[in-house]
């Protein structure tokens, strides 16, 4: 079977499954490869943790959603996909790319978190929430501003030979619900760009601005909530309030990698400056976050 080359997340990849969602790779040797196959029923190592739908290992994940596949990650090395009959290629992505691949991530001692970010003075301005945070509408409005996109949804956090915490892009996209398309007037979506068919949440691909290399983050994070109260705005976040924020926003479970990334996040949060924004979801407030965020990373 045809494979395809890509890089994304700090790795590069091999995968038997089309992944636009990432950008071509030039690896001879990828560090992770995606195979279409069976999914085993249980891990071959001692079962560490199970839930709906899933059993972990200390370097497995079992994956199983009904109607769309079977997932199998081993390793940080390899994924089997088993697809489910007439399942769409959307669905099967979908899950890959945010359910089974951050916790490759996390096997190879990578951190994945739910994070968006733009580059200003070279250093990577971070926006960290829970989905429906309003993270994704909020870069693409400081896109159409002329800011530089680093990532949308996750990012990926690793020590650096200098034990220094640098950050590394996730995805080639920005992925918009339908009513952001209204809020930013950006006309009507491209229904062949759908997430997942039944989802009114769409892919705008940026590949050829894709940032593969690290980057230091700026000294000031912004932390996006969704509210249904007004709009406001909060300085001075306790550190405690901050690093709740970052384990919150971790990208999929972290399994027996707590104390990973607890000595990352620890690392990473140190003199730091935290803004937390709560954006009413019932207001059109993306202008007035602009504003806030511009005047304090100008």
């Amino acid at each position: 079977m045809v494979s395809y080359i890509y890089k994304g997340c700090g790795i590069s990849i091999s995968s038997e499954l089309p992944l636009p969602e990432l950008v071509p790779g030039d690896a001879t040797q990828a560090d992770l490869s995606i195979r279409i196959g069976p999914v085993p029923d249980q891990p071959t190592a001692q079962v560490t943790d199970i839930g709906p739908g899933y059993m972990a290992s200390a370097h497995e994940y079992i994956f199983r959603l009904p109607n769309v596949a079977g997932y199998y990650a081993r390793d940080g090395k390899e994924i089997w996909i088993e697809p489910a009959k007439n399942a769409d290629a959307e669905s099967i992505r979908h899950f890959l790319l945010n359910q089974v691949l951050p916790q490759i991530l996390f096997q190879r001692n990578l951190i994945p978190l739910k994070a968006s970010g733009i580059i200003y003075n070279n250093q990577v301005v971070l926006f960290v929430g829970r989905s429906g945070a309003g993270k994704s509408t909020l870069l693409a409005s400081l896109k159409q501003r002329g800011y530089q996109v680093f990532t949308d949804d996750m990012c990926v956090m690793r020590h650096n030979a200098k034990g220094e915490i640098e950050i590394l892009a996730g995805y080639a996209t920005i992925k918009l619900w339908q009513d952001a398309y209204k809020i930013l007037q950006l006309g009507k979506p491209d229904e062949s760009m759908r997430i997942r068919p039944q989802l009114p949440k769409y892919n705008t691909f940026i590949h050829e601005e894709f940032l593969s290399y690290p980057y230091q983050a700026a000294t000031t994070i912004f932390l996006l909530e969704a509210t249904i109260q007004k709009s406001d705005y909060t300085a001075g976040v306790s550190y405690a309030s901050l690093f709740k924020a970052h384990t919150d926003s971790l990208h999929g479970k972290s399994f027996n990698k707590r104390q990973l990334v607890f000595s990352v996040l620890s690392t990473f949060l140190k003199n730091k400056t935290a803004y937390r924004i709560r954006r009413s979801v019932h207001q059109d407030s993306i202008d007035e976050m602009v504003k806030f965020i511009e005047t304090k990373i100008c």
